[in-house]
This record gives C-alpha cells, sequence and structure tokens, in this order.
C-alpha cells in the first residue's frame, strides 16, 4: 500500500493492542513462541492491517481450545461491530454461525440452499437438508422470531414492554425475566409474557412444535 514505515508501526500497534496483545511483549516474538489462540489473533491483526473492504475467515478457530474459541469469537463479533469491514466467515459449527452471523448462507455439495437472517433460516428453512442441518445444533439457540412465529403473544397495546430484537434468544428473555419477574416484552409490534415463555418451553417438549 506505500505507507512508510511509521504508519505501518502505529497500525500494527493499535490493532494488536484491540485484540489483546500488548505490542511491547509481542512485536519481538518468534511464531513458534505463540499459543494458538495468540497466533490466530495475530492472524486477524494482518488481515485487518490494510483495512480490507472483506476479510474471508475459513474455519479460524477449528483447531482451537473451547475458551479460546470463545474468546476469539466474541473478538470478531465486537471488531465487526466497530469497523465497516465485511467478514465472510467459514464454519461447520452451527452455533458459531448463528453467533456471529448477521446473513447466513447455506451450502450443500457446492450448491447454495438458503441465505438470510439466522433467525429466518430457523424460523422458515427452505428445504428438508437445511431444517435437518439445523435441528441437533439449535436447541440452546431459539431466537424470539420463532417464538412469535409458533403463535405466542399478542399486538402490542399501551401496555409497557421493553423492546427486544427477533434475533434475541429466549434466554435474553429469560434473563429480562429473571431480573423483573412480570416484565413484559415486544417484539416486532408483539407483546410477550413471562408465561409465554413457559408455554413455548412446554410445546417444545413435547413435540408440537419441528
Amino acid at each position: 500500500l506505500g505507507w512508510n514505515e511509521t504508519r505501518k508501526h502505529d497500525r500494527i500497534c493499535e490493532l494488536m493492542v484491540r485484540v489483546g496483545l500488548d505490542p511491547e511483549t509481542f512485536l519481538s516474538r518468534m511464531p513458534s513462541e505463540l499459543s494458538g489462540g495468540e497466533a490466530q489473533r495475530v492472524g486477524i491483526v494482518r488481515a485487518l492491517a490494510g483495512q480490507p473492504n472483506v476479510v474471508l475467515m475459513d474455519e479460524p478457530f477449528s483447531a482451537l481450545d473451547p475458551i479460546s474459541r470463545a474468546q476469539l469469537q466474541e473478538l470478531v463479533f465486537e471488531l465487526h461491530r466497530e469497523i465497516e469491514t465485511t467478514f465472510v466467515f467459514v464454519t461447520h459449527d452451527m452455533q458459531e454461525a448463528l453467533k456471529l452471523a448477521d446473513r447466513l448462507a447455506v451450502l450443500y455439495q457446492g450448491e447454495l440452499q438458503q441465505v438470510g437472517k439466522p433467525q429466518d433460516i430457523l424460523s422458515h428453512p427452505a428445504n428438508q437438508f437445511v431444517k435437518d442441518f439445523f435441528d441437533n445444533d439449535t436447541s440452546v439457540e431459539i431466537f424470539l422470531q420463532q417464538v412469535i412465529d409458533a403463535g405466542f403473544g399478542v399486538q402490542q397495546t399501551d401496555e409497557t414492554a421493553i423492546p427486544m430484537g427477533d434475533d434475541q434468544t429466549i434466554f435474553d428473555w429469560s434473563r429480562e425475566i429473571h431480573d423483573r419477574p412480570n416484565q413484559l416484552i415486544v417484539v416486532d409490534q408483539i407483546i410477550l409474557q413471562p408465561e409465554d415463555l413457559v408455554n413455548y418451553m412446554a410445546t417444545l417438549r413435547v413435540g408440537v412444535i419441528r
């Protein structure tokens, strides 16, 4: 890019701090002296250094331990919110895809099966493959959109309710109920009551919703 040494050094130091690596400690390290998580953080710095419009991350965390993987997932999520760069993230981990994606593309044998917001794909799978693909991996990540699609809630009235996004999960909702036991929430102008969560979970348990 023709940057001078000062600009390159400043950019690298800025990004290293952002990914939790102290430049004074790590700039002098050799690759063999880095842990797996540290190496992946350096990789993120290298990828973002030139301020690209698009970054491809091809299963970047697959070889990491669960703690490092969760930390780096959160880091990528935060970086994506802060900078104007598109991340194309390839993964076989459905929970990772659901956690990180604004738009999700499902591929099978080289053919695109469905593209959309994660909550839309879970609520309205395009075909049996997409449905089966997520069935075993999404039981811990149920979006509020799915609760509404299951017929729970009523149209918003004048009642006071906390707004939540349709891409937030029932666990976000559970935390609100824990803090405010009788609190109503509103999702896309639909009011959901605490008992709606209990009733929804009951339908999942008996297999009414597939």
